[in-house]
């Protein structure tokens, strides 16, 4: 495998199918120099395929990984074949046909798992992908870590909104807000909503909410090009 620092930047492109390590962006691409007047480090981050690995079993993760991540978050999947990568992402102990999970796969590749789970539903935003209905029930929750961030910046009304977002990638407002008045006030429901947006926990389009962790498209364009999931991620 190649000896880099930022493996896990390079590996996310060819998880993802994304050309660029941070978002598929037409503003980044015009960058040519950054606030400071340096030149950016990098624009665009060579694609890691599975012939990058020298081990038969980190290539055999690697494209588990790919192909259920992509079946997660490509436009044009159908929603059965979504369904089923939905579940093998998300909830523990699914098999896929090699008789492989999603935390083994991570764990051969040395990734967090909860990474890449944010990541995936960062893409479903960008993709602009509506799920019909929650995650299983059994799906991984929101991950302690960002629960103890959202936690130390807000409250337990936001943590409820997040987490309620996090089982549902793309439910619609209205759902969304009937169901935090089952525990707060409305005004106090759209005021967790807004502040979880504007820290870029989650991501609103066209009356539809899902939960990104982190939302590079909120950044400059020069931010963008030094953003990297794995540091963002605790």
């Amino acid at each position: 495998m190649r000896d880099d620092e930022a493996l896990w930047d390079l590996v996310e492109s060819g998880l993802f199918g994304d050309p660029s390590l941070h978002i598929v962006d037409d503003d980044i691409a015009d960058v040519t120099n950054l606030e400071d007047g340096t030149a950016p480090c990098y624009l665009e981050t060579p694609e890691v395929t599975e012939e990058d690995y020298l081990e038969e079993e980190e290539r055999i993760a690697f494209t588990s990984l790919r192909d259920q991540v992509r079946l997660c978050c490509n436009v044009n999947t159908k929603p059965a074949a979504r369904d089923k990568a939905i579940e093998w992402v998300f909830v523990p102990g699914t098999l896929n046909k090699l008789g492989l999970d999603f935390p083994l796969c991570c764990r051969a590749l040395g990734a967090r798992s909860h990474v890449i789970q944010v990541r995936a539903l960062y893409q479903l935003y960008i993709r602009q992908i509506i799920l019909s209905k929650p995650l299983p029930f059994l799906a991984t929750p929101l991950p302690e870590l960002l629960a103890c961030e959202i936690l130390y910046h807000f409250g337990d009304e936001e943590l409820d909104a997040a987490r309620t977002v996090w089982f549902w990638p793309g439910i619609r407002a209205d759902i969304l807000l009937d169901r935090l008045m089952h525990k707060m006030a409305r005004v106090r429901a759209q005021a967790a909503m807004e502040g979880l947006e504007e820290h870029g926990y989650v991501a609103l389009w066209s009356g539809f909410w899902w939960f990104t962790g982190r939302n590079p498209s909120m950044l400059s364009p020069s931010s963008r090009s030094r953003f990297k999931w794995s540091d963002q991620i605790p």
